[in-house]
């Protein structure tokens, strides 16, 4: 399972969901569609072409407030859990 975040506290939170275990999983902070491709992927949200490459996208949305911005602080467990979504898993698949 790859990872994408630069937030080592979504680490935490997908640890603390039992979304992801100890080392069942490799952390990115930066990727491409290529680095991706064939692989389940985890992350907070991507474009398109990332969840198209993936053999299968987790996303557990951040919902960041414009103070959260602006700030650009890392953010603690705690925030973390505040501003998560719920849970999605697909695969997107192109129908033509």
């Amino acid at each position: 399972m790859l990872v994408i975040t630069r937030h080592e506290a979504y680490v935490a939170l997908l640890r603390e969901r039992g979304i992801i275990q100890s080392g069942g999983y490799k952390v990115v902070t930066h990727a491409l569609p290529e680095d991706v491709k064939g692989k389940d992927i985890v992350t907070s949200g991507l474009p398109v072409d990332f969840y198209m490459a993936a053999r299968s996208a987790t996303v557990v949305p951040l919902r960041f407030t414009q103070k959260m911005r602006q700030e650009k602080k890392e953010l603690d467990l705690d925030s973390c859990r505040q501003i998560a979504g719920e849970t999605i898993k697909f695969k997107l698949v192109a129908l033509e």
